[in-house]
């Protein structure tokens, strides 16, 4: 066989292949930072912030911020459902 190395061995021919790998250690580590605010039990907003670090990353940015807002209002809470028969929706 081309491009192998042969070896005879109790009258039979083997053929050896070299191998190599590619062997690296990755690394991640994250931050999870949340904030929530709730007024009168109608308005929420939150907001979360993760920032990960990783090996894989570029190595000018080796860090970066992923952030994510989210708001609610709660309208069966207050002046807008009186008087009606509506059930809580989630």
């Amino acid at each position: 066989m081309a491009g192998h190395r042969a070896r005879n061995v109790e009258g039979r021919d083997e053929y050896l292949q070299r191998v190599t790998t590619d062997r690296q250690e990755q690394i991640m580590l994250s931050y999870l930072g949340r904030v929530a605010y709730n007024f009168d039990k109608r308005y929420m907003l939150e907001a979360s912030l993760r920032y990960d670090g990783s090996s894989v990353f570029g190595r000018d940015v080796r860090w970066a911020a992923f952030p994510s807002l989210g708001a609610a209002w709660a309208f069966l809470q207050g002046a807008v459902h009186e008087g009606l028969l509506v059930p809580q929706l989630r």
